[in-house]
């Protein structure tokens, strides 16, 4: 390797909380402009039961070096619904003042699909209806991870697992909602 890549660990976590009652998972940082960035995160919530309650938070920064977690949730269990676990936050700025979300909503039977939410600016998240992709009984689907490519076109790549078997897919997009499934 010509230029290898070094990390330096900070002696201290870029967001602490209390270990015994909460977990941080998946974090993505965006930027919203030059003074502003927030981090989305999934955070756990430890029951007594056999599982957990994810839903996903947010801290802000002006550098990425101090982080400010912010009060309440951006996304909460999805009522109405058999999801209650949200992972695996991946935004994409759509127009210049709004925002969408997608992300691994996990049903108790551990089956999960991949849903998305909107925003205005950042902070305050509305669900969409509907499942961007995850019709299939057979498989679960997260992790996503989208961008935009030119003219408007959207490509979500995504882990999609069956048994022990775990892939990589992708599939495109001309309105970020409705992906072409079949490929």
């Amino acid at each position: 390797m010509l230029h290898p890549i070094f990390f330096i660990k900070d002696k201290k976590p870029a967001i602490n909380f209390d270990v015994l009652k909460f977990k941080l998972l998946c974090p993505r940082v965006v930027k919203f402009s030059d003074k502003l960035y927030r981090m989305y995160f999934s955070k756990e919530k430890f029951k007594k039961e056999n599982y957990n309650y994810t839903s996903i938070g947010s801290a802000i920064s002006k550098d990425c070096k101090k982080w400010k977690v912010e009060k309440g949730y951006r996304l909460k269990i999805l009522y109405g619904t058999k999801y209650y676990r949200i992972l695996s936050p991946s935004i994409i700025k759509i127009k210049k003042s709004l925002y969408r979300m997608y992300f691994e909503a996990r049903s108790f039977d551990k089956k999960s699909v991949i849903k998305s939410a909107i925003s205005h600016d950042g902070l305050m998240w509305k669900e969409e209806p509907g499942i961007r992709i995850g019709e299939s009984k057979k498989f679960s689907y997260g992790t996503p991870y989208c961008f935009r490519k030119d003219q408007g076109k959207y490509e979500i790549f995504f882990e999609r697992r069956y048994k022990n078997k775990h892939d990589i897919c992708h599939v495109n997009s001309s309105d970020g909602v409705f992906f072409d499934k079949k490929k």
